[in-house]
């Protein structure tokens, strides 16, 4: 065993020396050592725009809740947002290990920027028992399953990426609905 550490290590310094990339991988997270196409943020936000103008209400989530201090409003960028994001942002990548429990999935979502090495873990956990308003059980707790994995992926690139181009897609986005109310009326709206 010494033997053939001994032999890699002389083969990596012999790589190292000639001018060649080495990398070496001890974690379940492997990074980039050379960029071929590094990211360019404002085309990066260009792109995220456009998507957001294009899907309007499909990239954002927005209800009404009743507080102690009257009725607040609760929106967010949807699962379609989060991966058009994580598309434009590039060089990134979101595994997900899940874990069951009697009464629940926890699902452990990755976000890895291989460009930057910076990787955040996020773990979400669904209860089992959410009550859907399905007959088939079996299809329900599918569907549960489904909504567990997508609120897991989109949480941790939510919380990954900037919060400027979050903001910017949620903006656009909101652009887009306004424009479609305009044009169509309050009333027919």
């Amino acid at each position: 065993m010494k033997e053939a550490l001994a032999t890699v290590e002389t083969a990596g310094e012999s790589i190292i020396r000639s001018g060649q990339a080495l990398q070496r991988t001890q974690t379940q997270f492997t990074t980039a050592v050379a960029i071929q196409k590094p990211r360019d943020r404002r085309k990066v936000i260009a792109a995220c725009e456009e998507e957001a103008a294009i899907a309007g209400d499909e990239f954002f989530y927005a209800w009404t809740v009743k507080g102690k201090d009257g009725n607040k409003l609760v929106e967010g960028l949807s699962i379609q947002a989060a991966l058009a994001a994580a598309r434009n942002w590039g060089n990134c990548a979101i595994p997900l290990d899940v874990n069951e429990t009697e009464d629940a999935y926890i699902f452990t979502a990755t976000f890895l920027d291989m460009e930057t090495g910076f990787n955040l873990q996020r773990t979400f956990r669904q209860r089992k028992t959410v009550n859907i308003g399905m007959k088939d059980r079996e299809r329900a707790e599918d569907i549960t399953f489904q909504i567990g994995q997508s609120k897991a992926i989109r949480n941790v690139i939510l919380n990954a990426l900037p919060s400027w181009l979050l903001s910017k897609m949620l903006a656009k986005s909101k652009e887009d609905i306004v424009a479609k109310i305009v044009k169509m009326g309050l009333d027919v709206a």
